[in-house]
This record gives structure tokens, C-alpha cells and sequence, in this order.
């Protein structure tokens, strides 16, 4: 529990160090846009470090590190690479890891829901069969926010149909 505040820290104050988890995004990306022999370990790794990244918020940790005033923009850039790659990395690759992919429909970032939202909505598009029991959970939520969030990918997916 102490590294992993430790490490949020880190990530949080160290411009270098967001610039080599853009870089890490961006490849595990491309790697997955050439090829899916990979896809069980490096899909994982691409949708958890862009979900605990864009979770970091800007303001003050316990452990005494401040956040960089280019947090928010590396936030921005990596979501901005996560919508390229929901419309370039093909669907069944994204259903491998439905999952993860819904237990963080609803995030503390607004921009990183809406690109987890999209990608859902385009699996359930091209997989109305399969996704539909996994999804489907979202609509019967006590969770308004994801009962709205489990709308919203329903209706955008049978507008996609």
C-alpha cells in the first residue's frame, strides 16, 4: 500500500516519468494495432496504465509530492491516444479484456469514461451476442451513474447497428 502511494507520487510529480508512460501507451498501442499475439499481455498493460494514470488528480499527496503543472496535459494526451487507438485496434481485441473494461465505466476522469464508454459501445456493436451478458449488468446497477453509463453504451451501440 506505502509503494503504490509512493509510486502514484512519483507519477504525479516527475515530468519525465509521465513522458515515459505516454511513450509505454503509445507502443503497447501500436504493438496492438500490428498484431494480436500478444494481445493477453500487452492489452492489460495498456488499459491499466492508462486507467490509474488518468485517475492520479492534481492535487496535493500525503507523501509530500506536488503535482506537475503538465499532469493534467499528459492526462489529456493519453486519453487523446486512447480514442485513436478505440477506432484502430480491432473490437475482439478490446473483448478480451470486457472485464476490466467495465468495472471502470464509471471514472474519476469524465474524458476517460467517455473513451471506455466508446470502446464498450463499439464491442457491443460487433458483438451484440457476446457482450450483451456482460454488459447487461450495467443496466440493472444500483449505481445511477452506471445504470446512465449502461444507457448510454445500449442506445450508441444500436445506433452503430
Amino acid at each position: 500500500l506505502e509503494s503504490n502511494a509512493n509510486r502514484v507520487g512519483c507519477i504525479c510529480s516527475d515530468d519525465i516519468c509521465q513522458g515515459y508512460l505516454l511513450d509505454a501507451v503509445n507502443h503497447y498501442g501500436l504493438a496492438l494495432q500490428l498484431g494480436q499475439k500478444h494481445v493477453y499481455q500487452a492489452l492489460p498493460r495498456l488499459l491499466a496504465m492508462w486507467l490509474e494514470f488518468t485517475a492520479i488528480s492534481g492535487e496535493h499527496t500525503n507523501e509530500g509530492h506536488y503535482p506537475s503543472a503538465n499532469l493534467l496535459q499528459a492526462q489529456k494526451e493519453t486519453n487523446s491516444l486512447i480514442n485513436s487507438f478505440a477506432s484502430r485496434i480491432p473490437e475482439h481485441l478490446f473483448y478480451t479484456a470486457l472485464p476490466q473494461l467495465i468495472s471502470c465505466v464509471v471514472h474519476s476522469n469524465a474524458e476517460t469514461s467517455k473513451n471506455v464508454i466508446f470502446i464498450l459501445k463499439t464491442v457491443l456493436a460487433k458483438y451484440p451476442c457476446q457482450a450483451l451478458w456482460a454488459l447487461g449488468g450495467l443496466r440493472c446497477s444500483k449505481s445511477d451513474a452506471k445504470k446512465k453509463a449502461g444507457d448510454e453504451i445500449f442506445n450508441g451501440a444500436a445506433k452503430l447497428l
